[in-house]
């Protein structure tokens, strides 16, 4: 076969018109790649600006509100006194001398305060793109005071706020709480809002139990209570009123709600305002003579009228007894009851003996009067003899049985005292704060008050008490049902009602 020439020249040709074409497409190729490039660089872009995880490190500022305070930042090796307005980030860390006291700002509408001899560090700060902002705090000793908002910490963003310590680890949303240092415990208390803390390991992440606090409850942590975590037992417990008053909670809270306080104070100077006293100046002297004060006392209530010995027709089936009450007085009692109507700063006190009630019987009648303090101080005993020339009301008595005597008896109140003759009969109050008291069988092993257990009564105890506050919730305007329910052997249980109508004072 020969070769054609021809041929292989047409092949030849055709091969640099293949490279012809591939160099014609360059600038169209090039085109491309540049669509390409900037189509990258866009999304790059979007996602830089609109991705969940572009976090931004914000700031908490200072306010210095008293003594001093040191600084150790996350740049600096050493402590450094700090300067009003300055700005702490994520790693930085603040503490505050014998009469330090710190404000912090963040996200504009959020505050702690900082006592004094207290040390803190700022785990972090930020917040994403999402919207979601974090802030985590370290109480390494002292004090801190919070409020946090609901439009900065919202559910929506799963924003969160939390301070921890070397056992508790404090999460809330929004609200108002404490948490205290305080030498062997850890105190948190829940002012408004829901928190949940989670109890840890000393020095560790973790977790022995969670405990869900609400508004107008704490949690005081120690040997005590982990043995009763143990057991799975309820730790929480109801505020404390020498907190609610105290010049700490009262100052932080004023700035926020100036109102709330202003009432706080004003009670608080009722309480402790001396009474105006109505009597004649010759009769003061007399009866300042008889109010002898011991160690660790109160001065005695005064009682002006009846007299002492004073005879009682049998026509009266009621008297009225009379006196006056010193500053101390949050309580008086007659006969080991507590009169309702008295309330802390009143002058005056008064009691009714009656032959329809058991309290005037034939004979001689001794009325024993104490003054109770807020903090529980007592009296001496003022005693008055009264004799009644009336006939014994007829009672009628019923054979006690078997069953009686094994039966699970229900709660008896013995504070407030007031007489109840009908199951609606309701004890009338203006006090933001009602202290219900009683006594049970005793063979009960637990008392529950409209579902709260009563950490502080233990199996073996008669006596039993509860804190309603109209500040925390557990004490509303109007009428008020308080279920006391105790718990005996073999799943008995027993239940008394007392009906209370809360009327606040405007003032």
């Amino acid at each position: 076969m020969s070769f054609n020439p021809r041929r292989r020249r047409r092949f030849v040709i055709g091969g640099r018109k293949s490279k012809k074409n591939i160099f014609s497409y360059l600038p169209s190729l090039i085109t491309v790649g540049l669509v390409l490039g900037l189509i990258w660089i866009i999304f790059k872009s979007a996602q830089f600006l609109f991705s969940t995880t572009q976090t931004e490190n914000i700031s908490a500022e200072i306010d210095i509100l008293g003594g001093k305070a040191e600084a150790h930042l996350m740049e600096i090796d050493k402590w450094n006194p700090v300067v009003q307005g300055q700005k702490f980030f994520g790693g930085d860390s603040v503490r505050t001398n014998a009469n330090g006291r710190l404000l912090f700002t963040f996200f504009d509408v959020n505050y702690f305060y900082l006592d004094k001899n207290s040390e803190l560090f700022f785990e972090e700060l930020s917040e994403k793109s999402s919207g979601k902002k974090t802030i985590k705090l370290t109480l390494k000793k002292g004090r801190i005071w919070v409020k946090s908002s609901e439009s900065t910490f919202s559910e929506e963003t799963k924003s969160q706020l939390s301070v921890k310590t070397d056992q508790l680890n404090v999460l809330v949303r929004s609200g108002i709480f404490d948490l205290n240092l305080n030498n062997a415990q850890q105190e948190l208390r829940l002012i408004k809002g829901h928190a949940d803390i989670s109890v840890l390991k000393p020095n560790s992440d973790e977790i022995i139990d969670v405990v869900s606090l609400e508004l107008g409850q704490k949690l005081v942590l120690n040997e005590k209570t982990l043995e009763l975590l143990k057991k799975k037992e309820d730790v929480r417990d109801l505020l404390d009123n020498e907190f609610i008053e105290s010049d700490w909670h009262l100052r932080n809270l004023e700035k926020f709600a100036p109102q709330e306080v202003q009432k706080i104070r004003r009670k608080i100077e009722i309480n402790t305002a001396k009474p105006a006293l109505s009597f004649q100046t010759e009769k003061t002297e007399d009866l300042l003579e008889n109010n002898i004060v011991g160690e660790g006392e109160i001065p005695a209530p005064q009682i002006l009228t009846p007299a002492q010995n004073t005879h009682v027709t049998a026509e009266q089936d009621l008297i009225k007894i009379e006196g006056t009450a010193p500053s101390e007085a949050f309580q008086i009692s007659v006969n080991g009851y507590y009169l309702s109507k008295f309330q802390a700063g009143d002058a005056k006190w008064s009691y009714f003996g009656a032959t329809k009630f058991n309290t005037l019987v034939p004979g001689e009648n001794k009325y024993i009067i104490q003054a109770i303090s807020r903090d529980g101080k007592k009296s001496k005993p003022v005693t008055l003899t009264i004799f009644y020339d009336g006939t014994a009301v007829t009672q009628t008595t019923t054979t006690q049985t078997i069953s009686d005597i094994h039966s699970f008896t229900k709660p008896q109140i013995t504070s407030p005292a007031f007489f109840v003759t009908t199951p609606t009969d309701t004890y009338q109050t203006s006090s933001s704060i009602l202290t219900l008291k009683g006594t049970v069988d005793a063979k009960t092993n637990r008392v529950e008050v409209n579902g709260f257990v009563l950490q502080k009564f233990k199996p073996g105890m008669t006596n039993f008490s509860y804190i309603a506050n109209a500040d925390y919730g557990n004490l509303k305007e109007g009428l008020n049902v308080f279920k006391i329910k105790a718990f005996g052997p073999d799943n008995k249980s027993a239940i008394t009602e007392i009906r209370v109508v809360y009327s606040p004072i405007e003032l």
